[in-house]
């Protein structure tokens, strides 16, 4: 199952640098959005918290379902890796938290992916 999250209020064709990656505090991470349209700039943070896992996958090995699910959005699936993730964070953890597999697919790639338990997304 595929759930929307947030839709980009700017194409990611609109991206004036490439996103950056934070790693900030104990199990968060920040991915740093800055857009320029002809009318204004705007930037935005989706931070995730309570990180267990998180990769990136570059143009040349995204599939196409993932720009069709994603593609400027961020959106929760149901995934193999989830539940991999999801089992052994409750076999060592006596205090298990509801996880969630988070995906954004921007212009061009990469693709995010993060396992985690919230995310927030934050104008600047």
């Amino acid at each position: 199952m595929i759930n929307l999250v947030w839709e980009l209020p700017f194409p990611s064709t609109e991206l004036i640098e490439m996103p950056i990656i934070q790693f900030t505090g104990s199990k968060k991470l920040s991915i740093l959005l800055k857009f320029e349209s002809e009318d204004e700039c705007a930037k935005f943070s989706v931070n995730f918290n309570n990180v267990k896992s998180f990769k990136c996958t570059y143009l040349d090995a995204v599939d196409v379902e993932m720009i069709k699910t994603s593609y400027d959005k961020l959106i929760t699936l149901s995934s193999d890796w989830l539940s991999s993730v999801n089992n052994i964070s409750q076999r060592v953890s006596n205090q298990p938290l509801e996880l969630y597999h988070y995906r954004l697919f921007l212009d061009e790639g990469p693709c995010y992916e993060v396992i985690c338990s919230e995310v927030e997304i934050c104008s600047l």
